[in-house]
């Protein structure tokens, strides 16, 4: 009777043992997977890393300006004046001379408007004179009137007068020829031009 009830006892206690050894050489089995897994993943996850760091660029490239300058073509062009340098704020169909540095900010028509980006350049550039074509003073009022109001708030905050003179729209197209850059908009109001000139805060 003894052996009888000795034999389940002895085949549970085997049937236990081989369950333990199974699982113990599964979980080797699957750690050995996933380390296999993770060497062969390891190259494509670095060259995704790269690629994503090369599309969105250094980190520290975020907002760390005061002004609302941002664009780095134009900080760098301020940057790089002395007075009496001249910039062209150009809308865009106005013809651009092979000589100065030609900046094209243009994305469709009206953006960006001239107004705008003159307002981000007079944050950090400081203006002696503006020239405009005097034919922008009767086809254009309105957008006169506006950018007259901008040079104006400029000089206020500059501290110091901007003067404010008129030419033909073909003597504008040849004076374009001295100015250090031509900045293109997508400015399509007519004669919607201005030359700066560009003066010291001392």
């Amino acid at each position: 009777m003894l052996i009888f009830l000795h034999i389940p006892t002895v085949r549970l206690a085997f049937l236990i043992q081989l369950s333990f050894l199974s699982l113990q050489i599964y979980k080797k089995w699957f750690f050995c997977l996933q380390s296999a897994i993770e060497s062969i993943a390891q190259p494509f996850r670095s060259l995704a890393l790269s690629i994503l760091k090369t599309v969105s660029g250094p980190k520290k490239a975020n907002f760390v300006k005061k002004t609302s300058l941002l664009n780095r073509h134009l900080s760098a062009l301020v940057a790089s004046v002395g007075h009496t340098d001249q910039i062209v704020l150009a809308d865009a169909g106005l013809p651009i001379p092979a000589g100065p540095e030609c900046i094209d900010l243009a994305v469709s028509p009206g953006l960006p408007s001239v107004e705008a980006v003159l307002a981000a350049l007079l944050t950090e550039l400081q203006l002696e004179s503006v020239v405009l074509a005097q034919e922008i003073i009767t086809v254009s009022p309105k957008l006169h009137q506006q950018l007259l109001a901008r040079i104006a708030e400029a000089a206020i905050a500059q501290g110091k007068e901007i003067a404010v003179s008129y030419i033909s729209h073909e003597q504008f197209k040849q004076d374009t020829t001295r100015a250090k850059a031509v900045v293109r908009t997508g400015e399509c109001t007519p004669y919607a031009n201005l030359i700066l000139r560009c003066g010291v805060p001392f």
